[in-house]
């Protein structure tokens, strides 16, 4: 009866220890891929802060440019008035010059 509680000890003992090395590996290869996707995790972070940032720059570089774009619009705007006034009083001067000339030798 000894010998057979000794053996079923012994067979429970050696499953529980083949059990319990089991769970160490399994856990072992859970904490490494915990510690993997931290790392991951980590990266992924600090790529996404540093695309947010390239966002922003661009963000507020187009603000920038769109502003000059404006700039320039208005500036093309008052050039071109200008110019339409330059040419209204060239066609006023090119009529009084015409009917001056035509006084002349009428």
């Amino acid at each position: 009866m000894l010998e057979i509680d000794y053996k079923e000890l012994t067979t429970n003992y050696n499953q529980l220890n083949h059990d319990h090395q089991s769970f160490k590996q399994y856990n072992k290869e859970i904490i490494e891929q915990m510690e993997t996707d931290n790392q991951r995790r980590t990266q992924y972070d600090k790529d996404f802060k540093q695309l947010q940032q390239q966002l922003n720059h661009s963000g507020q570089k187009e603000k920038q440019l769109q502003e000059e774009l404006n700039k320039f619009q208005n500036e093309n705007e008052r050039l071109t008035k200008e110019l339409r006034q330059i040419n209204n009083e060239y066609q006023t001067i090119k009529t009084k010059i015409n009917d001056y000339e035509e006084q002349v030798e009428g």
